[in-house]
């Protein structure tokens, strides 16, 4: 006896559903635009440790960044939304950068990829220093889209 089963039109529309669906889903993400920003981490305190780095989202979630052993970092965050990356090392003064990524891509749903090498100082232990805000600010212009570091 070979018994063929055909699916019921209520579990047709249910398979069809839950394709379009995740469909929609998979181009919703794959269609934000993306910021890249990568470089090399290193420090004037010739020890072993290589440090530690952060990012910081806007709405105060932290997660933490891998670098590499030769001290290459890199973060892939949706582009419409500001950021922190915090770097720090025992004996060395903490760096925040501070990246905006609105208007940073040129195209509808591109990526931008910035560049940027991080290098920490000694700290002095009889005056300890501090920044008082973000070391580096990178931001985009919205008309040109250029990048812009202050």
């Amino acid at each position: 006896m070979n018994t063929q089963h055909t699916p019921s039109p209520k579990a047709t529309i249910a398979s069809f559903l839950f394709t379009a669906f995740a469909l929609c889903a998979l181009n919703s993400v794959q269609a934000q635009d993306r910021l890249v920003v990568k470089g090399n981490f290193s420090s004037l305190v010739n020890d072993q440790n290589i440090g530690e780095a952060v990012l910081i989202a806007s709405d105060g979630e932290q997660m933490q960044m891998d670098i590499s052993r030769k001290g290459n970092y890199m973060v892939n965050v949706p582009a419409k939304d500001t950021y922190t990356l915090r770097f720090s090392k025992n004996g060395c003064v903490t760096k925040e950068i501070a990246v905006d990524g609105h208007y940073a891509n040129t195209t509808n749903y591109g990526e931008r990829t910035v560049k940027l090498d991080v290098v920490l100082e000694a700290q002095n232990k009889m005056n300890p220093m501090q920044y008082s805000g973000p070391a580096v600010e990178v931001s985009f212009s919205q008309m040109t889209r250029d990048l812009r570091m202050e």
